[in-house]
């Protein structure tokens, strides 16, 4: 059973959330206009610079996915799961749900 969450915690979980999807601008514009190639290239340099970033693993899991390229995005998948989250805020603990 999901506990009843107050207003503000909703926002709280809703701010996390979308921080963690956030998208630089660059990626954005890769991922619309389909050149899916450039963005996975550009989170991978993400990732490579902060190997911690559940938000570069998050993105890149849906750019993976969007080339259907199913194991990398279930591996970038879990790989956030098993990051630290921001904000203290647990990604898997029954009310948050990131995909």
């Amino acid at each position: 059973m999901f506990p009843i969450l107050t207003h503000k915690t909703q926002v709280e979980h809703v701010t996390v959330l979308m921080q963690i999807l956030a998208i630089d601008m660059t990626i954005r514009n890769a991922c619309i206009t389909g050149d899916l190639t450039t963005a996975e290239q550009l989170l991978t340099q993400e990732i490579d610079v902060d190997a911690n970033s559940c938000t570069s693993y998050a993105n890149r899991s849906f750019v993976m996915a969007r080339q259907l390229d199913w194991d990398r995005a279930l591996h970038d998948a879990n790989k956030v799961s098993t990051l630290a989250p921001p904000h203290g805020v647990p990604l898997n603990d029954d009310r948050v749900i990131v995909c």
